[in-house]
Order: structure tokens, then C-alpha cells, then sequence
């Protein structure tokens, strides 16, 4: 189960790195899906559930701000 977990918190690192270097397009659904993992990147690297919570919201919020950003300077 622990190979399961760390398995997808490193899928999830993968789609947040991606995203923050790409961009995320909030006016679909797959950039929904990217917030969605960088949520979950955060929620997996807590230890308790409120600590998990405020490391997933700061890290969806995080992929929501600077992803954007990303794809309006990279479609230009």
C-alpha cells in the first residue's frame, strides 16, 4: 500500500512539475485535472489531515496562480 501511495504522490509531482513549466488552461478540463494533482501532490506530503489540507489547498492554489501565468506568457 505504501508502494501504491508513494507511486502516486510521484505521478502527481510529475503532472504539478509539468504544469508550473507549461502552463495550465483553466478554460478546460484538463487544466482542472492538473489543479486536481497539484492538489494531490500537496494532500499526500502532510503528516495529519488538517496539515495535509492547507499543503494541498496552498499547492492547488499554487498551480492555479503560477500555471496560469505560465500559459498566458507561453500563448502570447
Amino acid at each position: 500500500m505504501n508502494e501504491l501511495i508513494a507511486g502516486i504522490q510521484l505521478l502527481s509531482l510529475l503532472i504539478f512539475a509539468l504544469s508550473m513549466s507549461f502552463g495550465v488552461n483553466l478554460k478546460e478540463w484538463y487544466g482542472w485535472a492538473q489543479v486536481l494533482a497539484g492538489f494531490l501532490f500537496g494532500f499526500l506530503s502532510g503528516q495529519n489531515l488538517a496539515e495535509r489540507m492547507i499543503v494541498g489547498i496552498f499547492f492547488g492554489l499554487l498551480t492555479i496562480w503560477l500555471g496560469s501565468f505560465a500559459w498566458k506568457r507561453r500563448h502570447l
